[in-house]
């Protein structure tokens, strides 16, 4: 079985370990893969994919946004980012200068106070990071301030405090927009968290979904079973994924008239060509490329089994599809060497050898 967690901090943002130190956690935990989302940063990213290429894990590239909607700091992830696009880099640079401009004004306020701290001295303490209100509370709990992370919040960090300073932030829906034009999967990280109650999270996600949101992060370490099903059955409502789920099949007759006509029953449609790539030695994520790949091939439907269409439903299984797939490799092992030389080549124009 494999595992993957599709949120995870380094300390590029508030989390406590280096990216490759992440991707070692990883492998502790027998994770095969998972998301480096620091907040409204992607420095971490080129980092964490080289240690994970390194330890067999696979590093997928994503973000954090920190958004405001009526009061309300909203999170959206988003994964499979192209992080490296220049307009994406340039509205992350504005994202920075704007996260100093409010850590200078909130360590003045605090100095004002008799506190011992600037933002040279935050920034001394977390080389690299991006400081955030959670390195303001370990710096004033290992100076003595404070005996607790939450008593740092309470006394000078949280929103009701005369310390804290607000930064100008986007809007969820310009999040997406921003995900979607990277090539991304924006997901709307822990709802339960917001504690907006039940009609206004349900009107954040409907025009979420009508400005291209994707999933809703439907579990989460904090959730009870109840908030789980809660956020699965919204995320159904709305045709959208669960993060870290699976394919389904909807009759849509309005953007708000859905009906569930059928899913995966295992993998998604998408993670079965990721991992038949990964099979063949075809980089990540290689589902598009093995799609290029077999357009150059020739159909052959003896070849490998139709999943699940034995059952009087739109319900599917991928689980047989990949065990066939994975025996007519070891028994045609030259596929494989082809797919190691693409691989190496870093191009998409060869063809599997013939067999």
């Amino acid at each position: 079985m494999n595992c993957v967690d599709l949120h995870v901090h380094s300390n590029k943002s508030d989390g406590s370990f280096t990216p490759a130190e992440v991707v070692g956690l990883a492998a502790q935990k027998g994770l095969s893969a998972f998301a480096l989302t620091d907040h409204d940063t992607t420095a971490g990213v080129k980092e964490a994919v080289a240690a994970g290429l390194q330890r067999g894990i696979e590093v997928i590239p994503g973000i954090e946004f920190s958004t405001e909607y009526y009061g309300k700091d909203i999170h959206i992830v988003g994964l499979f980012i192209d992080e490296d696009a220049p307009a994406f880099q340039s509205q992350i640079h504005r994202f920075v200068e704007a996260r100093v401009e409010r850590n200078e004004k909130m360590c003045a306020r605090l100095a004002a106070d008799g506190i011992d701290i600037s933002y040279a001295k935050l920034v001394e303490a977390f080389p690299e990071s991006v400081i955030t209100r959670g390195h303001y509370s370990r710096y004033l709990l290992d100076h003595g301030y404070v005996k607790s992370l939450p008593e740092a919040f309470d006394r000078y960090l949280g929103d009701h405090t005369k310390y804290f300073v607000p930064r100008e932030k986007i809007s969820p829906a310009q999040a997406v927009s921003l995900i979607l034009d990277v090539k991304g999967i924006p997901v709307l990280a822990h709802p339960t968290l917001y504690h907006m109650g039940r009609e206004n999270l349900t009107t954040l996600v409907r025009h979420l979904a009508k400005s291209g949101l994707v999933g809703i992060e439907a579990i989460y370490s904090t959730y009870s079973a109840g908030e789980e099903r809660e956020m699965r059955q919204l995320a159904s409502h709305y045709g959208l994924l669960v993060s870290g789920g699976h394919t389904h099949i909807y009759r849509i007759d309005a953007p708000e008239s859905l009906e569930l006509l059928g899913r995966t029953l295992d993998d998604a449609a998408g993670e079965a060509c990721d991992k038949f790539a990964k099979m063949l030695g075809l980089p990540y994520p290689g589902g598009v490329l093995l799609d290029r790949l077999a357009q150059k091939g020739t159909a052959d439907a003896r070849l490998f089994p139709r999943p699940y269409a034995h059952v009087d439903n739109l319900d599917f299984s991928f689980s047989g599809l990949k065990t066939a797939a994975l025996t007519y490799l070891n028994e045609h092992p030259a596929l494989v060497e082809e797919g190691r030389r693409i691989r190496e080549a870093g191009t998409d124009s060869a063809s599997p050898a013939p067999v």
